[in-house]
């Protein structure tokens, strides 16, 4: 930290008519937006209680609350004897993560759009830290199934207007990934066969590989799994689970009706199967059925997470159970970590008692429904499947790209894809076609030059290949 900047006195005069809240609270949002706009520099110092006070006609000490608020929000840093000074938007910090390389275009990830999450945890770490005895509690070893207020937070999360979730049967575990992994290893065996869409989420391949289970992939049509391919699979196979994600699903976008909803159900009950529902993008759809967990909570086990909706870094997820098995995941839990960290989990739940977490996910929403309004007329032409406010966009390719051939082509122009055979499981036979994952960009422009790149391609075809023998 910089202390010499002493002589480099700020003559900043904030306007506080247009904040909202009690004055000094104003100041303090009003420093932390001219660091942003860049009116204020890092190591500048702040005019002092006084001349302030004067300028604003207001008591020295709303300046001097005014200050101590924008340092516990991390805006400045006070050096006893010389001052306040701003810490500045670009602090270094000591976490030395590699910076991606801004000529490559990544709409290969199916990440959250990135937002400066920095002032909210801050936020809710202090608010947390004011409270000694919750701190204390929460450093120590907890249920493996998560503390009931955790549990009761995250139920109000996931309920939706016709489906209450009950606190008691959900499971808190380190998000989505987890919560497949614990389900996994609580309700088969190796040489036990599951079923899922053949196109499907490539993190369940990775558990399956680990545990040696086996997995069959199931014919999709545009509303996701065909009930007469699961009907024939359960007979030809016996298998212990179905995975599958109904709501926006990877990488096809589908969403199931109501209608195949029932029917997928029907069959797994006929066939004593139970369902393992991915609903990790359930938050962002605006217009779906309800979850199969919500149709059939005795056969379904629901998976939900924050990364999607919240932040990824945070892992944190949950599992609705039927009773049948809750004690068998809990105890799949506790032997693959014990518990998830009530410390992370108190940040997740603080966000959404405080409103934070909606705030977020609508911001989200706004966000790819510009998004995807940019990839809709850009790839209109094409044969894109775009499903509102998923973060990534399905595009079958014309005749003759092949998908591995375009991913490539398209690496080589400085743009990341997936190509299908990324989420095919086992042999299952992929199309040629490519997930776009629109979220991923860093920003609109950046998008907006990635599927340019793309609808060159499109529109130019492949180059032509010669060998000589």
């Amino acid at each position: 930290m910089v202390t010499g900047g002493v002589n480099n006195l700020s003559v900043w005069i904030p306007d506080l008519t247009a904040i909202e809240g009690s004055r000094y609270k104003a100041l303090a949002t009003a420093i932390g937006d001219a660091i942003k706009q860049g009116n204020l520099k890092s190591d500048e110092r702040l005019p002092t209680h006084r001349s302030l006070a004067e300028a604003l006609e207001v008591t020295v000490g709303t300046v001097s609350r005014g200050y101590a608020e924008a340092e516990d929000r991390g805006f400045v840093y006070a050096v006893v004897g010389r001052g306040t000074f701003v810490r500045g938007k670009d602090e270094p910090g000591m976490l030395q993560i590699p910076e991606q390389d801004n000529s490559i275009i990544d709409l290969s990830l199916n990440l959250p759009i990135k937002l400066d999450k920095a002032d909210d945890l801050a936020t809710v770490m202090r608010d947390i830290s004011r409270r000694p005895g919750d701190m204390n509690k929460l450093l120590c070893y907890q249920p493996d199934v998560g503390l009931i207020e955790h549990r009761e937070v995250l139920a109000g999360w996931f309920t939706q207007t016709e489906w209450r979730v009950n606190a008691d049967k959900l499971i808190i575990t380190h998000g989505a990934q987890h919560g497949i992994l614990v389900s996994l290893m609580a309700l088969t065996r190796p040489g036990d066969v599951i079923l899922s869409e053949g196109l499907t989420y490539p993190g369940l391949t990775a558990i399956t590989h680990q545990l040696k289970v086996e997995s069959q992939g199931l014919v999709l049509d545009n509303e996701g799994i065909i009930p007469s391919a699961l009907e024939a699979a359960c007979q030809r196979y016996q298998p212990k689970l179905l995975y599958c994600t109904p709501t926006l699903q990877n990488p096809t976008t589908a969403i199931m009706s109501l209608e195949r909803r029932q029917a997928i159900i029907r069959i797994c009950q006929q066939y004593n199967v139970l369902i393992l529902e991915d609903d990790v993008n359930g938050p962002l759809a605006e217009i779906a059925p309800l979850p199969l967990a919500a149709l059939a909570p005795e056969q379904v086990i629901y998976i939900g997470s924050l990364s999607k909706s919240l932040a990824a870094g945070l892992r944190v997820g949950a599992l609705v159970t039927p009773d049948a098995v809750r004690d068998r995941i809990a105890d799949a839990v506790r032997a693959s970590c014990w518990m998830v960290s009530p410390v992370v989990i108190e940040i997740a739940c603080e966000w959404v008692r405080s409103g934070r977490a909606e705030e977020q996910v609508a911001y989200q929403k706004q966000d790819m429904k510009l998004r995807q309004a940019i990839a809709r007329k850009k790839l209109r032409p094409f044969d894109a499947v775009i499903t509102p406010f998923g973060f990534h966009v399905w595009l079958m390719l014309p005749e003759p790209w092949r998908a591995s051939q375009f991913v490539k082509e398209a690496e080589h122009r400085g743009v990341l894809l997936k190509g299908a055979g990324t989420f095919a499981v086992g042999r299952f036979e992929a199309p040629h076609g490519v997930r776009i994952a629109i979220s991923c960009a860093r920003d609109i422009e950046q998008l907006e030059q990635g599927l340019d790149v793309l609808v060159d391609m499109l529109k130019a075809g492949p180059e032509p290949t010669l060998s000589v023998f």
